[in-house]
C-alpha cells in the first residue's frame, strides 16, 4: 500500500508539473459526449480539438455550431469508431479538409469538415506541431525534434522536401515570397527562413518570443514587456506596444482587421493596437486557460479551460469585452481552435 500511494504522488506530480500553461506541450476523451452533430453543414463552426492526456491516445475532436450555440463532443471518434491520436496539437483547414497535427503519433490526420469521416492519415511523422501553405500548393510541416521542417503534398499524401532549421519550431507563416517566418522556442525568436536558398535569413527577438500570431501583412508577436510587429517585407520587427508591468503573455490571437491582439497570461488580454492600451477582459480566478481565438467573421472570443488536465475542460464564448455569453463543457485540454 506504501508503495501504491508513493507512485500515484509520483505520477500525479509529474502530470502537473508537465502541463503547466507556460509550457508549449504536455499531458494532453471525452466521456459522455453530447449525441448527434450539427445538423446545418453550411453554418459555422469552430472545430476544437482537445489535445487529450500524454501516452493516452484520448485526444479528440468537439465541433460548435455557432449559429444554434451547441458544443458536440468526440464527433470523430463517433463517427469513425477509432480515437484521434496521441495529443491532438494543431489544426489547419484546406477546402473542405480538416488536417489535424497530432503530435505524439507521429501523423497527420485528415477529415472531412462536413460529416468528420476520415479520409487519410500521413504517418510515420517524428514529433510534428504546426502547418502552412505554400505557395506552390504544397504545405511547410514544424517540429519538435528533428531540426528540420518538412514540405508536404497532401494530394499524395507523402513529405516531398526537408529544410533543416536550428532547434524547435511552432507556429509558421510562408509568404508567397518563399519565405517562412516560425516561432522558435529555444531560441525564443522569431526566425525567418529563406525556403528557395534553404537557410536562415533573420532572427528577431532572441530570448523574448513567447508567442505568434500571423496576419495579412505582418507576424504579432508577444514577449513579457511588449507586443511587435515583423512587415513580411522587412528585416527587423517594431515595437507596438509597451506593457506597464511584466506579464507571463502567452498564445496571441489576432482580429481579423489585424487591430486588436489578445492573450493569455493571469487571464484574458486586449490591445488595441491603434491605440496601445492592454486591459485584462477576464480574470483568471483560479481558471487554468490555455487555449484563445477570434472568430474572423463575427468577432468573438474563445477562451478554453484545461482545469487540472484530468478533467473535461471547458469553452467560453465571449464579446471583444470579455462578456461570456455561452460555456460548454470540452474534451480533456481543449487548445487548438479552427473556424
Amino acid at each position: 500500500m506504501k508503495n501504491s500511494a508513493y507512485f500515484f504522488i509520483l505520477w500525479f506530480v509529474l502530470v502537473t508539473v508537465s502541463c503547466s500553461s507556460d509550457e508549449d506541450f504536455g499531458p494532453q476523451n471525452t466521456s459522455n459526449p453530447t449525441n448527434g452533430s450539427p445538423t446545418q453543414k453550411d453554418e459555422p463552426k469552430l472545430f476544437l480539438l482537445n489535445e487529450g492526456n500524454f501516452m493516452h491516445g484520448n485526444a479528440s475532436l468537439d465541433v460548435y455550431d455557432l449559429v444554434e450555440d451547441k458544443l458536440y463532443n468526440a464527433l470523430f471518434e463517433q463517427t469513425n469508431g477509432s480515437r484521434l491520436g496521441d495529443v491532438a496539437q494543431s489544426g489547419l483547414m484546406i477546402g473542405d479538409t480538416l488536417a489535424v497535427v497530432v503530435n505524439n503519433s507521429g501523423k497527420i490526420v485528415l477529415i472531412d469538415k462536413n460529416n468528420y469521416t476520415l479520409i487519410a492519415e500521413l504517418t510515420s511523422l517524428n514529433s510534428p506541431r504546426y502547418l502552412a501553405p505554400m505557395p506552390n500548393g504544397n504545405f511547410l510541416l514544424t517540429e519538435l525534434y528533428a531540426d528540420k521542417m518538412q514540405e508536404i503534398d497532401f494530394e499524395n499524401i507523402k513529405v516531398v522536401n526537408e529544410f533543416n532549421v536550428d532547434g524547435w519550431t511552432e507556429e509558421v507563416h510562408v509568404t508567397q515570397d518563399n519565405l517562412a517566418f516560425v516561432r522558435n522556442v529555444e531560441h525564443r525568436s522569431i526566425d525567418v527562413y529563406d525556403l528557395s536558398a534553404s537557410g536562415l535569413r533573420y532572427r528577431g527577438g532572441e530570448g523574448k518570443v513567447r508567442g505568434v500570431a500571423f496576419g495579412r501583412e505582418a507576424a504579432f508577436f508577444v514577449t513579457a514587456d511588449f507586443i511587435a510587429k515583423w512587415l513580411y517585407t522587412s528585416s527587423d520587427y517594431e515595437i507596438l506596444v509597451t506593457f506597464k508591468d511584466s506579464l507571463s503573455a502567452r498564445r496571441p490571437a489576432l482580429t481579423n482587421e489585424n487591430d486588436a491582439i489578445y492573450f493569455l497570461a493571469d487571464g484574458v488580454y486586449r490591445a488595441v493596437l491603434t491605440e496601445k492600451k492592454v486591459e485584462r477582459i477576464m480574470e483568471g480566478k483560479g481558471r487554468n486557460f490555455y487555449g484563445l481565438a477570434v472568430d474572423p467573421q463575427y468577432g468573438d472570443v474563445y477562451v478554453t479551460d484545461a482545469k487540472d488536465y484530468i478533467s473535461r475542460g471547458t469553452i467560453y464564448r465571449t464579446d471583444k469585452l470579455g462578456i461570456v455569453k455561452a460555456e460548454h463543457k470540452t474534451g480533456i485540454i481543449p487548445q487548438a481552435m479552427v473556424f
